[in-house]
């Protein structure tokens, strides 16, 4: 048994243009959308939170610079040592991070030639329709049975 790099993943004993590869795929650029903190229920939002900065670096210069002169969050400052600073933003204002929701599309359905290791067939991607990507994945499974039973 051959074992790559990988974790849990077992090299198979044939090349890689023995197989096909099944996909269903939501891509962010035309699956999902922003959201905002109170519509997905984000806890920082529901709870408030803290924000540690450390004033001592570039980073944390502009990102103390950032909430006081332009995130238009309201906080209280309830830490300071060694010129690092812990915020407290109180609940109901957005956080600073970004949110999505999936838009209600059904997802890409597809099948690729080769598996992980590439596809060296070269065979094109195919993007369907979820029924006929399942009567595709159904027969295929059946020839891998009926070979497997051929010996």
């Amino acid at each position: 048994m051959n074992i790559t790099h990988e974790p849990f993943r077992l090299v198979p004993k044939v090349g890689a243009e023995n197989f096909k590869t099944y996909g269903v795929a939501r891509p962010i650029a035309t699956h999902w959308r922003k959201a905002t903190c109170k519509e997905i229920g984000c806890a920082n939002f529901i709870n408030g939170w803290r924000t540690t900065i450390d004033l001592n670096t570039p980073l944390g210069q502009t990102q103390a610079k950032y909430i006081r002169d332009h995130s238009g969050r309201k906080y209280t400052v309830v830490g300071q040592m060694n010129n690092v600073v812990t915020l407290e933003f109180p609940a109901g204002q957005k956080c600073f991070g970004e949110h999505k929701r999936p838009l209600e599309r059904e997802p890409i359905f597809y099948i690729k030639g080769g598996d992980f290791r590439g596809n060296p067939m070269g065979i094109p991607t195919q993007k369907l329709r979820a029924v006929d990507w399942i009567d595709d994945f159904g027969d295929h499974q059946n020839k891998i049975a009926d070979q497997k039973e051929k010996g």
